[in-house]
């Protein structure tokens, strides 16, 4: 049995790793968070400054400069594609399974973690980050590396033991500052701390090499903020008090929403394992919680979700993203409540409430494609192009359902899970091929094309009016050149203030207009049809010739 387990291990790696890594290089870098995060990187190899992050060639510190460091170096590997830049999204989503086998092997045995790194490769959120660009999947893997070896701390008896998951605590917090900031090091503190108190763990606690952690933690984490720090002395004040408390306490980014915001991302994200979370908190609960009591990693992983949900809910920035670390805990929590019942010869009752209400919901999603709405419903051009992939999914949903509908009627537990990964394979990696009609809305790889080959490099290329922030990260990245910003500088703003020829790249908003008609003639102007009307009707656009159309944005040549 042990032979096969480790041979299974590998299976779900290499199936894990083709899932993510096959899909990479599909569609175009999507703004903003790709073409933002792509572009730092490929700025730090062209400027050789691996302290100071830039973006659009302004310092840019809103994030540490883990993932930019490792992104410059996939960009050297594999060229300057789309694959190079998401290529350690999939790997730090391929380690985060690794580690969660680990977590599920040590707690319930081989199985359990198999059971739990599948249930994760498919859960609908930690399948879509692992294809973008983004730093919350690697702030993940150090997460849970962090529940890794909190996990550990909790049970070994030996205090050699303690000290050495404490050292692997302490390198996976100092990964997760390096990543992403405090929360790396808050979030495995805090919830440790907190499961000790539950639990009443003080024998455990004393065990803790806490100082050692937290000099080995500043070790490897402090460099970095240091040498920024001497080349920029406003860095500390920016980096941790802005974008942290202030961040957190307020609508910065303008990023806030309801307190509730965060639960349907949970619902959605963990699809389609979220059926089976009523049974994982019931039985974590139930008699006052004495499950968790009796068990310091069960409690680990419910006070971990738990604290990582509320703490985001209560903040004044809300992303997405940001429930990405729960979803390991969840994986485990799930895979385990399966383990427990896989060998028994009748149909767990929440299994199959779960396999009913997973076959109910793909009924409503084909009937919701095929139902003949209104054309008013629909009149966003990206979501009109999604919807126009109606016809596939719905085919792939409908033979969901039919794979469902065979798995519930065996009236065996494994079946029931098998079926479930087996459907959920298909519709994501059909997903990941669809996605790419959005590629025009989304990204600015296109307009790119237009302008390698008709800008010359001495002519100006500028966003005018339109959010660069929002809609316009990408463009630099594929053209490896300056985007002049004629309007909100937006997030550029703090290093703009530090830029000595600011004036030359950025224009207020109150004087945008005024700097596009004194733009030189062979200049490039991007922007949209509010902010074109408003040209014209100040006389401007007659200067200007349409060149080129991608989504919502218009791009003009000056022509005089």
């Amino acid at each position: 049995m042990n032979w096969l387990s480790k041979r299974l291990s590998w299976v779900l790696l290499l199936a894990s790793a083709s899932l993510f890594y096959l899909p990479l290089g599909a569609r175009a870098l999507w703004n903003s968070d790709e073409g933002r995060y792509a572009e730092i990187a490929r700025e730090m190899l062209e400027l050789k400054d691996w302290v100071s992050p830039h973006l659009n060639y302004v310092l840019y510190f809103e994030k540490p400069p883990l993932v930019y460091w490792l992104t410059a170096a996939s960009l050297t590997v594999f060229g300057h594609n789309e694959f190079a830049a998401r290529f350690w999204s999939a790997t730090f989503g391929l380690l985060t399974i690794g580690v969660v086998y680990l977590i599920g092997k040590h707690w319930k045995g081989e199985r359990a973690g198999l059971l739990a790194g599948s249930i994760l490769a498919t859960s609908f959120l930690f399948f879509a980050l692992t294809q973008f660009l983004v730093l919350d999947m690697a702030l993940t893997f150090w997460t849970t590396l962090a529940l890794y070896a909190s996990s550990r701390i909790l049970v070994e008896r030996p205090p050699e033991l303690v000290r050495k998951y404490t050292v692997l605590f302490a390198l996976a917090m100092a990964g997760g500052f390096l990543t992403k900031g405090l929360i790396g090091v808050i979030f495995p503190v805090a919830v440790l701390v907190l499961v000790i108190a539950y639990g009443r763990l003080w024998g455990q606690a004393r065990k803790i090499p806490w100082q050692s952690a937290l000099v080995i933690t500043i070790i490897v984490s402090a460099p970095w903020v240091v040498l920024v720090s001497l080349k920029h002395p406003m860095f500390p004040y920016y980096f941790f008090v802005r974008e942290h408390l202030v961040r957190f306490l307020t609508s910065l980014h303008h990023r806030d929403a309801p307190f509730y915001f965060f639960v349907p991302v949970i619902l959605a994200g963990f699809m389609p394992w979220t059926v089976f979370l009523p049974k994982v908190f019931v039985s974590s609960f139930e008699n006052r919680g004495l499950a968790m009591k009796r068990d310091p990693v069960r409690a680990l992983l419910v006070l971990w979700t738990l604290f990582v949900f509320f703490f985001f809910s209560i903040s004044q920035s809300k992303l997405v993203a940001y429930m990405l670390p729960v979803i390991p805990a969840l994986a485990l929590l799930v895979g385990v409540a399966f383990e427990e019942v896989l060998e028994e010869p009748d149909l767990p009752r929440w299994v199959e409430c779960g396999v009913i209400g997973l076959v109910l919901l793909n009924i409503a999603a084909i009937c919701a494609l095929k139902f003949p709405w209104p054309a008013s419903v629909f009149q966003d051009s990206a979501i009109l192009a999604l919807r126009s992939q109606g016809d596939t999914l719905s085919l792939i949903v409908g033979l969901n359902v039919f794979v469902l509908v065979g798995v519930w009627g065996m009236r065996q537990s494994l079946a029931s899970l098998g079926g479930i990964i087996m459907a959920q394979v298909l519709l994501l990696s059909t997903l990941a091929s669809l996605v790419t009609v959005l590629d025009p809305w989304l990204s600015n790889k296109g307009l790119a094309r237009i302008l390698s080959q008709r800008a010359a490099s001495e002519e100006r290329i500028v966003s005018y009016g339109i959010s660069y922030e929002n809609v316009l990260q990408a463009l630099p990245f594929y053209l490896k050149r300056r985007i002049a910003v004629y309007g909100d500088a937006g997030e550029l703003a703090m290093g703009a203030d530090e830029t000595p020829d600011a004036a030359d790249w950025f224009s207020p908003e109150s004087e945008a207009r005024n700097a596009v008609a004194r733009l030189p003639a062979g200049s490039w102007v991007i922007t949209n049809e509010e902010y074109h009307k408003d040209l014209a009707q100040a006389g401007i656009a007659r200067a200007f010739e349409p060149a080129g159309r991608e989504g919502r944005l218009l791009l003009f040549h000056k022509i005089r």
